[in-house]
């Protein structure tokens, strides 16, 4: 053939042959079987089929002497048969289905013929799986991830008096659903269903939301929603939750548009290459003189090409192979078309990339020799694999998620006896963190059963948590100590949430280091206590007897003692000065044990009026004036509370100046975590309230550098020879007292000016 382009023939019998026998679907063509009573159409019987619908299908050539209701009973099944019947009797549209038969899944385009009909069909098994899977993948990361690529929508049921469903309130949308039904989150978010989109009832769909909700059957549909300023295909999947629903749906009005454009036909020829769903294009080698091989040339390709190629026709016929596909030589496509027209043997590319000319997708190509030419035949797998590409992006996000997450993850399936009882776990999946927790990797793992590795869970209460989590629902939690004969031992912080029905996810953290910690620490809180009550007894022992003698030698022998009297007074000072030391002490230490303390609530302002009755000599002898405001009722320890507020009331009567009456105020105010100053930490909540009580003198104040190690203890900001005695403690009991109760205490002040004392106290939860 030389390179001078002649006009298109029509199209020979054997070209067809060959384009039917090598096209990558199933094509058969039958004729109706009739009654011989009244004609009536009662079955169908093959009068052909091609090489390809062998191949799909699993049959053999003799199965196709069967008619077809006996070689596909599920053909019988209500509404099927009707319909190809009708198609015969009556023409019209082909009849586009997708059928289930041999463990497979086909899409089946049939069109009448004759007395009879063809039809064309390709395996869809792996896409239908692929859906499946991707369905599945896409619900748990959305229930984790709270997906964005579908429209999400949640409803609750609105009832009548008697209890019946009249309607459906929007609860929630996301993004996607706004624009996809065109109206925004604050004009969904409280209305109904019928009131914006009435339409629903009459299409049906409002019978299917009240089934949901009222039986929990899910629901998977597609509709063409075509009323209410709408004219969208949208793909469907909704799943009840309490009283109501949630619908997760796609816009499809795109594949369903291509879908509806597939459905044209007119002849036999025109119906399989037009209604197909693949793309066929015929090749015809372009020669010099010499009949050397110059390039490829587009003889004729079927409107599924063009569309695939985004092109016309028109615009694809004649023209040469490297004007369409510019980059061929460079991803070496047109090597292979090459081969396949020097050798005869056919090529496919199960998934061949293009993404240049106009076209962006994958591709299934399967390539045939034809004369001097090649046939290629190929279908868009873009769908497919894209859904692939998403599916495996999700599962490598959700396990980094995981792998970075500083609890040790697993997720595991029951294993159950014959009658039902859970007696072992499969590991399924685990985590990175598992490392730090079970010293072992998750490959060591996924896989085995739970027991085979840890048999120390079914004795140890592991076991029965999980099964508990697994059988009821509930999640469970606790702390519990781990042991096996492994010599394994651990504790360990374990919650059991279940996923789905014998699937249940564990979450769990080794506090072994802690739990040590915890031991260390009570038996250092023994050990302090213990300390304690030997130094307030030994040492105080002593001292006593020094106060005793020394009073004896005052008292009975001054007159002989002469002036060494005074002496006598200033060891009985110091003596008294120790023995404060030592209960300060001796309260100190006892308030690092937490666990004694004794919560209850406690009148604040009832507390300070005890603790003035107990100061009432000082406040007379200073003539102290002294003014306590409202105070709160606090969640406490009474007698560490009370030992704050005597601590700060008497520094507040000792530190007065002597240029004027002492004036002492108690104040109190609730705020927020905000409004306190940026110098206080505490543990707890952002958005925690707090009451601020703060004490409030005019003595001499100090300076503000001093405002954080005054609370330290032994710290005397005034020697012990000044007037203004003390052990340097009571200040760092007032902040050990705080810190017990999840507080804080700061200083303000100025020498000559006085001090302010303010208290941080959590509001108590109801």
């Amino acid at each position: 053939m030389d390179s001078t382009f002649s006009p298109l023939q029509p199209v020979s019998p054997t070209l067809m042959g060959v384009i039917l026998d090598n096209a990558p679907y199933g094509v058969v063509v039958t004729e109706a079987i009739r009654s011989a009573a009244d004609g009536a159409i009662i079955d169908f019987r093959f009068r052909y089929y091609n090489s390809m619908a062998l191949a799909i299908t699993g049959l053999t050539p003799d199965d196709f002497q069967h008619t077809l209701s006996a070689l596909n009973p599920s053909f019988r099944e209500p509404g099927l048969f009707e319909q190809y019947v009708r198609l015969v009797e009556q023409g019209g549209a082909p009849v586009t289905s997708e059928q289930f038969f041999n463990d497979r899944y086909f899409s089946v385009t049939a069109t009448r013929h004759e007395d009879g009909f063809i039809s064309s069909f390709i395996d869809i098994t792996q896409q239908k799986r692929s859906e499946q899977a991707l369905q599945q993948a896409n619900s748990t990361l959305l229930a984790v991830l709270n997906g964005a690529q579908a429209g999400i929508v949640s409803y609750r049921s609105v009832r009548n008096s008697d209890g019946q469903i009249i309607d459906f309130e929007f609860l929630s949308a996301n993004q996607v659903a706004c624009r996809l039904i065109g109206r925004s989150e604050n004009q969904l978010i409280g209305q109904r269903i019928l009131t914006l989109f009435p339409a629903n009832r009459e299409m049906g769909l409002f019978d299917r939301y009240v089934e949901l909700a009222e039986t929990g059957q899910p629901q998977h549909f597609e509709t063409h929603y075509q009323a209410d300023g709408l004219d969208s295909w949208f793909d469907v999947t909704g799943v009840r939750q309490q009283d109501g629903f949630v619908f997760t749906f796609l816009d499809i009005s795109d594949r369903k548009r291509a879908e509806a454009r597939a459905q044209e036909s007119t002849n036999l020829l025109t119906t399989i290459t037009n209604e197909t769903q693949s793309g066929v294009a015929l090749l015809e080698a372009v020669r010099d003189k010499q009949g050397q091989f110059q390039g490829f040339r587009f003889a004729m390709v079927n409107p599924a090409c063009a569309r695939l190629l985004s092109r016309k026709q028109a615009e694809i016929e004649g023209a040469d192979f490297g004007a369409v596909f510019s980059p061929a030589e460079s991803t070496d496509l047109l090597n292979q078309l090459r081969h396949v027209l020097d050798t005869g043997e056919p090529v496919r590319l199960p998934e061949l990339a293009y993404h240049s000319d106009r076209v962006n997708g994958w591709f299934d190509l399967r390539v045939v020799k034809y004369r001097d030419g090649v046939i290629i035949s190929f279908h868009d797998i873009t769908a497919i694999k894209e859904n692939q590409l998403a599916f495996s992006r999700q599962a490598e996000q959700l396990q980094a998620i995981l792998d970075a997450s500083i609890s040790s993850i697993l997720a595991m399936t029951a294993v159950r006896d014959e009658s039902g009882r859970i007696i072992d776990f499969m590991m399924d999946k685990a985590n990175r963190s598992v490392e730090r927790s079970l010293f072992t990797t998750p490959d060591q793992l996924e896989g085995r059963t739970l027991l085979a590795v840890f048999p120390g869970n079914l004795d140890n209460g592991f076991f029965e948590l999980y099964a508990t989590a697994t059988d009821t629902g509930v999640p469970q939690q606790g702390t519990l100590h781990y042991t096996d004969v492994n010599g394994f031992e651990g504790w360990f912080e374990v919650s059991a949430v279940q996923q789905s029905p014998d699937k249940v996810v564990i979450t769990f953290m080794n506090v072994t280091e802690s739990k040590q910690l915890e031991r260390q620490l009570r038996e250092s809180n023994a050990s302090l206590n213990q300390f304690a009550y030997v130094a307030s007894h030994d040492l105080q022992e002593p001292l006593r007897k020094i106060q005793s003698f020394s009073d004896i030698l005052l008292t009975q022998y001054s007159a002989q003692i002469g002036p060494g009297t005074e002496l006598l007074r200033r060891m009985q000072t110091a003596a008294g000065r120790m023995q404060t030391l030592i209960r300060d002490i001796l309260v100190y230490s006892r308030l690092s044990n937490v666990g004694t303390l004794t919560w209850q609530p406690v009148d604040v302002g009832r507390l300070i009026g005890d603790v003035l009755v107990d100061l009432e000599m000082a406040v007379q002898e200073r003539e102290a004036e002294i003014d306590i405001g409202t105070m709160p009722i606090l969640s406490g320890d009474p007698a560490q509370l009370r030992q704050v507020f005597q601590n700060l009331l008497s520094n507040a009567l000792k530190f007065t100046s002597p240029a004027r009456k002492p004036y002492i105020r108690v104040l109190s105010e609730r705020i927020s975590r905000q409004q306190m100053p940026a110098r206080v930490t505490v543990p707890g909540r952002p958005g925690r309230q707090y009451w601020q009580i703060s004490v409030v003198d005019n003595g001499i104040g100090f300076n503000e550098e001093y405002a954080e190690k005054i609370f330290e203890a032994f710290e005397r900001l005034h020697g012990r020879s000044s007037s203004y005695s003390g052990s340097g403690i009571g200040l760092a009991i007032v902040r050990r007292v705080m810190d017990n109760h999840q507080g804080a205490v700061t200083a303000h002040s100025r020498e000559g000016e006085g001090a302010t004392f303010s208290l941080y106290f959590p509001v108590a939860d109801n």
